[in-house]
């Protein structure tokens, strides 16, 4: 589920939160592909290739989900104010949200992998587990597939090789 801006939140130059982006990384000390390890060990990756579409504008914030820039905050070690103040996003946390409310998936599928699931899971019950979503939605393709049939293809291929967790 994408993060939206809060209410009244005039947006900053999309330039000014990429410049700020690469400037916390650097701030760090840190490369593209260390703040790739260091979000997959919290549980919510941003891969290497996804961060350089966000420092280059290609990808916007309000993509990125909730825990995945919760992650990405943490490993920039600023605190939830200063995000909301460079970004503009505010941050769903443990502190700020009821028990009540399930907790978000840490993955989007795309338009592709929705039909697939859509399409195929009747004949495939694992396609309906989280963990085979998560896995297939993270998984960082050199080509992403794009048909029900390309996905088709992968996941049969993943199927005998991996046990998603």
């Amino acid at each position: 589920m994408p993060l939206r801006p809060p209410v009244g939140f005039v947006p900053l130059n999309m330039s000014t939160v990429q410049e700020w982006l690469v400037d916390a990384r650097l701030a760090r000390k840190l490369g593209q592909d260390e703040v790739d390890r260091r979000t997959r060990e919290l549980g919510a990756r941003v891969s290497q290739s996804y961060l350089s579409q966000l420092e280059r504008g290609v990808k916007s914030l309000e993509e990125l989900g909730g825990p995945r820039a919760e992650a990405l905050r943490r490993v920039y070690g600023v605190s939830p104010e200063e995000w909301v103040r460079h970004t503009g996003l505010s941050l769903v946390t443990p502190d700020n949200v009821s028990s009540t409310v399930p907790a978000l998936p840490d993955y989007t599928l795309s338009a592709g992998l929705k039909a697939f699931i859509d399409e195929y899971s009747g004949k495939f019950k694992e396609l309906l587990e989280p963990r085979w979503q998560r896995w297939l939605a993270q998984t960082d393709f050199r080509e992403e597939p794009e048909t029900s049939e390309d996905w088709l293809t992968t996941f049969l291929y993943f199927r005998e090789k991996v046990n998603p967790r």
